[in-house]
């Protein structure tokens, strides 16, 4: 069965540990079964105040994001400027997340570009405090899952065709009315399931309130990283998981129950839907119809304030101001990660602004340093492994999910995308946990299976999309010819969706190699990868050195990312010169 080795890995690799861990919070210091480590938790008011922080954080954030991100998806879903807009989004998401990191590090410190360029233009006196505080996190982790959300909201505006907003102006609906009445209550799947991403990922974050934040920004991570690396308490550690847990799959279960995971998958799994309106369950109708009911009076004040300043929401006259706020939003995305290119250059030994140019000893220090040398391969390495392994796996998965009547298909597709959705740091501790058992930690394997297990879902995803779009007619006429299957998938199907393969491919490589929160845990003491070599140099001292490794890896993604979509530009020109 094609879905096999996908989900005998998954149940491996990440269900079995996971449950194995999680079993260890009913277990005491002493070795009793009971709820100490529960009532540890929540009876402690520093912990309690953490829990509460990050619950702050992450919601903070995800408002932040959905505020943001849902011009840019609407500009990019409505006008002939999406294609261009997509590889401005898609780099800033596709670039390491410590070097945008450590890119707000120069931006809000101090000496940093703020305040040095406020001073100069004689706005302030004094520098201002835009680090080290709930400020400058919550900006950080913004800047860092905005792309995610915007991609994820993009998806579902795609599927909104244009005849609704034609039959709600012909009904008398204007502008305002039409986008409020129509599109925004057709749009709140995509909305709801960005918010579900970027929440429960923030929930497991720790580099920007590790780097960025105070103590007043600790977050329950940081309280498991610390009981873990001190204690080893894995009682306790094993606790706060399982926290992080309910909340994660109370949310998972309510947004299922409204909207099912199409928005989150991207794949129809019901036997009927065939339209976007289809995909809503009858609660989420609706909770859409009277959401539309709410906005009509706020519809006709936006038209009458619209008028007065000589704005009339028809034939496009949004597009001006829409353009202005997604094009600041966009340099939001791009321009802190472009700082990071100058500061590489700079003769002083800290990072400031303006840098004092020109040297390239920060590129030869590290980037021709054994140490470095040594976490650039690893990473490599790996990520290679990891993507080899997650294609080999995820791809026969997606013909199975696309192409074959699987009973529970639903049910298959979202477990398969559970990695995605949950948060890595129960992975991470579980699989620590587990590898200490078996002796695996330390290992470039250990660690190869566990980024091919959290890559598995975007493989299965990118292709999923490449077949659904996929004229099997083609399959049907090749076996007329007198092609018997295997042939037909070599010489049709395969050269068809090399495409999609090789995007899951690349996405899965990325992937690895900028992940860090498993890293840190599964490769111990005994190994690092780039990301963790980073971290553990930006918790000592943020220098040159890291902007100059960030300079070379956004360098380097950024060749990978052009070359991707100059290929997938190429085959699609191939792939409609064989439909014709």
């Amino acid at each position: 069965m094609p879905l096999a080795p996908a989900l005998i890995l998954l149940l491996l690799v990440y269900v079995g540990p996971v449950l194995w861990f999680l079993a260890s919070s009913f277990v005491g210091n002493d070795g009793s079964i009971g709820l100490h480590n529960y009532v540890r938790l929540f009876g402690s008011a520093t912990y309690v105040t953490t829990i509460g922080t990050t619950l702050k954080l992450a919601g903070a954030t995800t408002l932040l994001c959905v505020l943001a991100g849902y011009p840019v998806a609407y500009l990019m879903a409505t006008t002939r400027a999406g294609s261009s807009l997509i590889l401005l989004v898609v780099l800033p998401f596709w670039t390491s997340y410590l070097v945008r990191t450590f890119a707000w590090i120069i931006l809000l410190g101090r000496n940093g570009t703020i305040n040095s360029t406020l001073i100069s233009l004689g706005l302030i006196e004094r520098p201002l405090e835009l680090s080290y505080n709930f400020f400058a996190v919550v900006t950080a982790m913004t800047h860092a899952m905005l792309p995610l959300a915007i991609l994820t909201m993009l998806s579902t505006m795609q599927n909104i065709g244009a005849h609704y907003g034609r039959a709600a102006s012909t009904l008398g609906a204007r502008g305002a009315q039409s986008f409020l009445r129509v599109y925004l209550p057709l749009s709140m799947p995509g909305v709801a399931a960005a918010a579900l991403m970027v929440f429960i990922i923030c929930l497991g974050f720790f580099v920007n309130p590790a780097l960025l934040g105070s103590r007043r920004e600790t977050v329950i991570t940081q309280i498991m990283i610390d009981q873990l690396s001190t204690s080893l308490d894995w009682g306790f550690a094993g606790a706060a998981c399982v926290l992080m847990l309910a909340v994660s799959l109370a949310i998972v279960a309510l947004y299922q129950s409204l909207f099912g995971m199409t928005a989150v998958t991207g794949m129809e799994t019901g036997r009927s839907q065939s339209s976007l309106r289809k995909s809503i369950s009858r609660g989420a109708l609706r909770l859409a119809g009277g959401l539309g009911q709410g906005l009509s009076g706020t519809g006709r004040r936006i038209e009458a304030a619209m008028g007065a300043i000589g704005l009339r929401p028809r034939s496009g006259g949004l597009r001006g101001p829409l353009a202005l706020l997604v094009g600041l939003i966009v340099a939001f995305l791009l321009v802190p990660v472009l700082f990071l290119i100058p500061v590489s250059f700079t003769t002083s030994s800290f990072m400031r602004w303006p840098p004092e140019f020109f040297t390239l000893r920060w590129y030869q220090t590290y980037l021709l340093h054994p140490i470095w040398v040594s976490a650039i391969l690893r990473s490599l390495l790996v990520g290679l492994g990891a993507a080899i392994i997650a294609t080999t796996v995820g791809t026969p998965a997606a013909f199975a999910l696309v192409r074959r009547r699987v009973p529970g298909k639903p049910a298959l597709m979202s477990f398969i995308i559970v990695p995605m959705i949950l948060p890595h740091m129960v992975l991470a501790i579980a699989l620590f946990s587990l590898y200490a058992q078996i002796g695996l930690v330390g290992s470039a394997f250990g660690l190869v299976i566990a980024h091919a297990v959290l890559a598995i879902p975007l493989v299965v995803i990118t292709v999923s999309s490449v077949l659904r779009n996929y004229d099997q007619r083609l399959d049907q006429a090749a076996s007329v010819m007198g092609a018997r299957p295997p042939r037909v998938f070599r010489t049709v199907t395969l050269p068809l969706i090399g495409t999609g393969m090789i995007s899951a491919f690349i996405f899965s490589f990325i992937s690895s190699f900028d992940e860090l929160t498993v890293s840190l845990f599964v490769t111990g003491g005994l190994t690092a990868t780039l990301p963790k070599q980073m971290w553990e140099d930006a918790i000592n001292q943020v220098s040159p050195g890291l902007a100059a490794v960030s300079t070379a890896i956004l360098v380097g993604l950024t060749v990978i990312l052009l070359a991707v979509a100059l290929y997938q530009r190429r085959a699609g020109s191939t792939a409609i010169e064989l439909r014709g």
